[in-house]
């Protein structure tokens, strides 16, 4: 089987298509760098979903049609290139599959929108949170229901559900009829994302956290970006209270030339910390002071509420005292990342080692970050291993000193060879992402 698919690469591509939410052009982003290469699901494999099977039937049906129209036009000198041609281009036929079942896929999708929202409209009196931005979303969902989970009758889509069509299958499977709350989180990856989630789940309170640099490669530009990010706004209830803080309400005017409707009210937050918990915390009480919370309900919550899972989460890891946050993908988390695990490392007594294989989906703008990156590992941690994922050679060029880090193929290298090399008891770990196998 592992030969046969070498030859005919179908779920290789396939793989990268859902790894990309099924966008062709996604895909073709892809081609230059994956048309040739074949075997390359290693740290994550296809998810044999029904649409991933009902796009591999199509795959192959294509391909056979390429194969039928090249075999009637050769002769038989030419027969065996234009077998060998035909293999050669199947992530072609993956695209051209994609592209032909896409619109059938979309109108089965346009009806699972339709029924969850019909069904958040029939719970009598429900009040929808929504929370967006760039970072902390799934952080101040849940700081949200914890908060609010005594005095209300709360649902929260969990996890790191945050698509229209994740959202609306949440809804239509387990959304209750009693329920009075119900706390989302809507991500995007291009204008349009955010406002069929809010389609689907309309917000009364909209929170916008931050608007920040991750998933910059996806957008024209910075204005492009913050306009998909504000349709939590604009596609709110006409009704809607908006929390966000001075600076984000600038860019937001500034970018987009936004200005609620007159029935909306915008609530402004002014964390004073530098800590992200801290800055998480204030969205989320201001959420929970709208929906008149008593006092000792949120300080109860905010003094025991954890982070979600993979969220600077302190844990033993490989041996060694660790913060997980092997989700948190842009410059500016990363940088929050190295300066809160330096402090927690030095009030331990102990040197930081972390481990990294780079930011992704950074714009042209801003592809120097990798270096950057390097750069602060430099100077915050003492010493780094760097996965050889396509960003290494910019952040080892950031490093510069080839003594304070290691360089190792993927994360199981680096379990292997660092406890041999930096002692755990020693250390602790700071564990960034590992990066799907696009990266590699």
């Amino acid at each position: 089987m592992k030969y046969l698919s070498h030859i005919f690469p179908f779920s290789d591509f396939i793989y990268i298509l859902q790894q990309e939410e099924y966008s062709s052009l996604r895909l073709i982003n892809w081609l230059p760098r994956f048309f040739f290469r074949r075997q390359i699901q290693v740290r994550q494999h296809l998810v044999w979903t029904a649409r991933a099977k009902i796009l591999l039937g199509a795959s192959v049906l294509v391909y056979l049609m390429a194969l039928s129209v090249g075999m009637m036009q050769s002769s038989m000198y030419v027969l065996p290139l234009m077998v060998i041609l035909t293999i050669i281009c199947i992530p072609l036929h993956v695209l051209i599959a994609n592209l032909l079942t896409s619109p059938i896929f979309a109108m089965i999708k346009n009806r699972r929108l339709y029924l969850a929202s019909a069904k958040v409209k029939s719970v009598h009196g429900l009040q929808v949170i929504a929370v967006a931005g760039s970072y902390g979303k799934t952080t101040i969902k849940q700081l949200i229901y914890e908060m609010i989970r005594y005095t209300k009758r709360v649902q929260m889509v969990e996890g790191n559900i945050n698509t229209p069509l994740g959202i609306a299958d949440w809804v239509s499977a387990k959304l209750q009829q009693n329920t009075e709350v119900l706390i989302v989180e809507m991500d995007t990856y291009h204008q349009g994302e955010i406002a069929e989630c809010c389609w689907v789940t309309p917000p009364d309170i909209a929170i916008l956290a931050n608007i920040g640099d991750q998933h910059l490669e996806r957008f024209a530009g910075p204005a492009d970006h913050a306009k998909a990010l504000s349709e939590i706004f604009t596609f709110a209830k006409q009704t809607a209270i908006l929390v966000a803080d001075a600076d984000t309400l600038q860019t937001l005017r500034k970018q987009t030339g936004f200005v609620p409707s007159r029935h909306m009210r915008i609530e402004e937050v002014s964390p004073d910390s530098t800590n992200v918990r801290g800055i998480n915390m204030v969205f989320a009480q201001k959420a929970a002071e709208i929906l008149a919370v008593p006092v000792r309900f949120k300080d109860d919550a905010a003094s025991r509420a954890e982070e979600p899972e993979r969220r600077k989460s302190k844990a033993q890891m490989y041996g060694y005292d660790a913060i997980d946050d092997s989700y948190n993908i842009s410059f500016t988390t990363v940088s929050t990342s190295l300066a809160e695990a330096r402090a927690y490392a030095s009030s331990l007594g102990k040197k930081l080692l972390v481990v990294t294989a780079g930011i992704p989906e950074l714009s042209k703008e801003n592809r120097e970050n990798q270096r950057k990156l390097g750069q602060l590992l430099l100077s915050s941690a003492d010493h780094a291993y760097v996965l050889r994922s396509m960003f290494h050679e910019e952040i080892c060029r950031g490093l510069r000193d080839d003594t304070r880090y290691t360089l190792v193929k993927d994360l199981n290298e680096f379990i292997q060879l660092a406890p041999q090399k930096h002692i755990p008891a020693e250390y602790v770990l700071l564990v960034l992402p590992e990066l799907t196998d696009l990266y590699y």
